[in-house]
């Protein structure tokens, strides 16, 4: 059996900051760990931080152990930030919603959730998929991020999207 490296040196983060169907919404963030001494890492935002700087992309330097935290100007989906490292050096990255409603099956209420999960680099990402539905959701949320151009997306065999990389598609199950 073939080991998957969970580790990369190349991301394409989806965050998570829903505000449909009358939900709050929330920041969402993105957080790096070094594994490794010097890494040197190269970020492209997809939008402003609550820090107030651009969409311009900027560098940090990580030694092992040291994190760095990016949150998003008030409720900004940071869905599509590049995220690269010099010199082939592994990176863990972490990305979520600090506090994002999610809708329950009771109308009018709304559950308050911090979601965050380690991200995937481009090199571990598949090209099909299993969504399990829970027995106690009403409907499963879904997003899918392209990482490239021309990318076909089917649901139960029916073509409901052609995106290009760092497009989405957003919808319910």
């Amino acid at each position: 059996m073939d080991r998957i490296e969970s580790l990369g040196s190349d991301y394409l983060i989806m965050t998570y900051a829903y505000g449909g169907l009358n939900v709050a919404r929330s920041s969402s963030h993105f957080m790096l760990l070094g594994v490794e001494d010097n890494t040197v890492v190269d970020i492209i935002p997809s939008n402003t931080s609550n820090q107030g700087s651009s969409v311009n992309p900027f560098t940090v330097i990580l030694n092992k152990g040291e994190t760095y935290l990016f949150t998003s100007d008030r409720d900004l989906d940071l869905t599509n930030t590049n995220i690269h490292t010099r010199d082939c050096k592994k990176l863990v990255v972490y990305t979520g919603a600090k506090n994002t409603g999610v809708p329950t099956a009771c109308n009018n209420h709304t559950s308050q959730l911090g979601l965050f999960e380690q991200s995937a680099p481009l090199n571990t990402l598949g090209t099909a998929f299993l969504i399990t539905r829970s027995p106690i959701v009403e409907k499963e949320y879904i997003k899918v991020l392209a990482t490239q151009d021309n990318t076909k997306l089917y649901i139960n065999g029916i073509l409901v999207s052609v995106l290009n990389k760092g497009s989405y598609y957003e919808n319910y199950l």
